[in-house]
């Protein structure tokens, strides 16, 4: 092994006692004083450090090395927003994870040793299994979590007392003799007593003596420190030396008692937000405290204040605008708990409540918002619900009244089909306002239908916009949206904003590229060091497409069909590139010559034909803004690649076309189509902080 380097294993005999918290952050500690960090989540089973990180989706696991899908752990590296740390994700709700075979889990602790790094932090499972005992003892470090709770202190003396055992077992091996008598004195004795490991020694000393000799090594250099989290009381702390007494009277083992760290609703708070703690709350007493753990974890208890200074201040130049990461998958099947967690999150639950908010909010939970209105839909954030509202652009009015009849899903699915007194209105185009007073009432008819009221309160807002509109057009929207009574708006480009709903690393002098394809537009962004490197955008999108593909089939086929069919097989059969065998698909229309219904059969590679040009047109704007990009910066998109976010992301072999355009690898996001409205969302919790962000408000009174 290398002796340079540092391999923390951190484990705890039973869960919930905040070892993945500890372990994460303590990886990021490490990392800001500038060493080369890798924190791994060994927990097999359950995994959740990622979360700890604010890392919310995992590209690929332990799990694709240990059956064969990748060659190398390298290979499964991620960055982090942090410098220096990277990560590699455990699994999780896979049957069978967590039970390797021997041949695998050797097999990931040869790998595990080949890793290059200064520190490399493993967050283990809970519990005692010989996995988790294997990997504990394995390192060259030790670092046990418990907490004040009498069933923790049984399970963190038990862990020990285990690993004691198995190291004997291991040691002893293929001396039958000695292995029945350590056999023997597992349990306690019929009147109680503790077999003291010294006494156990004596007895097979006679059987083994170089083996003893050996256990002896074992035990003056196996000295796992002790942290005793979630204090509520100062009589709790000395729970820990009394666990120090305890395992040096009867396993003969020196443990460190590094410290102990006060229950802080701190922390509950960071792991709801998803960002490690020490980031999100940096004042904390409990961050504090975890400062205080770490110069005594690197022998050097004299060098608190440089510790906490250095890192105090690596934190607030690099992570001053932390936002989770995505990984480059739409695999939904790495770890089913993630995407759980977002669902139960989402879920709409029956309140039975007597209030007459909206469902039983309180009226603050108005006091921000955050709108995506675009061409094809229209997405409504509020500040701790998420998002409330996703519906189509769409509203449909009586034209002699002006009555809403239907708006969103239901008047789409009135489009086409409404009698001539019914008209089914898109108010925007190109996600420019074409009918103010139709805007305006179909946000407030969103508004209703989201609040259950017709009470707004005055809130701050941040509506997202596209980078192609001119001074005129921003401040409309601006205005708009003072006139439903907002106290504050503020504009922030979609490309932008879906960067950071896609939790690339914004704030780090690395660049990141997100390109947006929405209904009514395309826009690209590379940003760096929280500010915008360069951005190209175009008024080409999803219902241009549409569009062709209507003209194509009333040109060559004298066929015609509605924009809901359009936009049906553009979906299900539209293709940027050949990615597989073309197929014939069957759909129906009106035959222009004749005036009367029928079906017509086509093919995937007309409909390619078809959206040929407004492809090549998003290529362009793609390959314009690369060629604005400084060289400096250019690299950085070679290694890190491009974002798809919107729902044009998803148009197949869209991403290959542009990886063969350009050579650089593309990924789509997970929440493509929710990133815009999700990272204003985001920008909510702070307005000081995100304001570098906003447009400039001075652009929108120019000319």
């Amino acid at each position: 092994m290398n002796t340079q380097r540092k391999i923390w294993a951190v484990a705890s005999g039973k869960g919930g006692v905040g070892k993945s918290l500890l372990a994460s952050n303590f990886a990021i500690i490490l990392a800001n004083l500038g060493k080369v960090v890798i924190a791994v989540d060994l927990d097999l089973g359950n995994a959740n450090m990622h979360t700890c990180l604010g890392i919310k989706y995992p590209r690929k696991t332990i799990i694709d090395f240990l059956g064969g899908e990748v060659k190398t752990l390298e290979e499964l590296l991620l960055d982090t927003p942090i410098y220096n740390l990277r990560f590699i994700s455990g699994s999780g709700g896979i049957v069978g994870s967590a039970n390797p075979w021997h041949a695998q889990k050797m097999k990931l602790i040869r790998h595990l040793e080949q890793l290059n790094a200064d520190h490399i932090v493993l967050d283990l499972g809970a519990g005692t299994t010989y996995n988790t005992v294997d990997f504990f003892l394995g390192a060259s470090n030790h670092i046990i979590i418990t907490t004040p709770e009498t069933t923790s202190i049984q399970s963190c003396y038990n862990f020990i007392r285990i690993c004691v055992f198995r190291k004997l077992q291991s040691i002893f091996q293929g001396n039958y003799r000695a292995l029945d008598v350590i056999e023997k004195v597992k349990t306690p004795t019929p009147n109680g007593d503790i077999y003291k490991i010294a006494d156990l020694l004596k007895e097979i000393r006679e059987y083994s003596s170089e083996n003893c000799v050996l256990f002896e090594e074992f035990q003056r250099s196996f000295k796992p420190f002790l942290i005793m989290n979630m204090v509520m009381k100062n009589p709790e702390i000395k729970l820990g030396w009394g666990i120090k007494e305890v395992v040096k009277r009867y396993l003969d083992i020196d443990i460190e008692y590094a410290g102990s760290i006060f229950f802080d609703n701190s922390i509950r708070e960071s792991l709801a937000a998803e960002v490690p703690h020490v980031v999100h709350s940096p004042k904390a007493r409990s961050t504090v405290e975890i400062f205080s753990l770490v110069p005594f974890l690197l022998g050097d208890a004299n060098d608190t204040n440089f510790i906490k200074e250095t890192v105090d201040r690596e934190l607030k130049r690099t992570n001053k605008t932390y936002a989770r990461r995505i990984v480059e998958s739409n695999r939904l099947d790495v770890d089913p708990s993630i995407y759980a967690v977002d669902k139960i999150k989402t879920m709409p639950v029956h309140e039975f409540s007597t209030s007459a908010g909206f469902f039983s909010f309180k009226p603050t939970s108005w006091s921000k918002i955050a709108i995506d209105m675009g061409t094809s839909n229209t997405l409504i954030y509020v500040k701790n619900r998420g998002i409330i509202l996703n519906e189509p652009s769409l509203l449909s009015i009586e034209e002699n009244t002006g009555k809403v009849v239907a708006l969103g899903h239901e008047a789409k699915a009135m489009t086409g089909r409404a009698h001539s007194g019914i008209k089914v209105i898109s108010p925007l185009e190109s996600s420019v306002i074409t009918d103010y007073s139709d805007v305006k009432k179909m946000i407030m008819e969103f508004i209703r239908l989201a609040k259950r009221s017709t009470i707004l309160i005055r809130p701050n807002v941040i509506m997202s916009i596209q980078p192609a509109l001119t001074s005129v057009e921003r401040r409309a929207f601006t205005e708009f949206i003072k006139d439903l009574g907002a106290r504050e708006v503020n504009l922030v480009y979609e490309p932008l904003a879906a960067a950071i709903g896609a939790g690339l690393p914004v704030d780090i002098p690395k660049a990141s590229m997100v390109v947006n394809l929405g209904g009514g537009s395309i826009s690209a962004i590379v940003v760096s060091i929280s500010g915008i490197v360069t951005m190209s955008s175009s008024r080409v999108g999803g219902k241009l497409m549409d569009h062709h593909i209507v003209r194509y089939l009333r040109d060559k086929h004298s066929f015609v069909i509605g924009d809901q069919t359009a936009e049906w097989i553009k979906i299900n059969y539209g293709q940027a590139k050949k990615i597989d065998r073309d197929s014939r698909f069957v759909i129906r229309g009106q035959d222009i010559s004749q005036g009367i219904p029928r079906m017509l059969t086509i093919s995937t590679a007309e409909i390619r034909e078809a959206i040929e040009k407004p492809v090549n047109d998003c290529l362009k704007v793609i390959l314009n803004l690369l060629e604005k990009v400084p060289p400096e910066l250019s690299g950085d998109l070679v290694d890190r690649g491009m974002t798809l976010t919107g729902g044009g992301a998803y148009l197949k072999g869209l991403n290959a076309l542009i990886t063969d355009r350009t050579g650089i690898k593309v990924r789509i996001a997970p929440n493509a189509t929710t990133a815009t409205v999700e990272g204003a969302g985001r920008m909510l919790n702070d307005f000081n902080l995100y304001r570098r962000f906003f447009v400039d408000h001075t652009d929108m009174h120019e000319g």
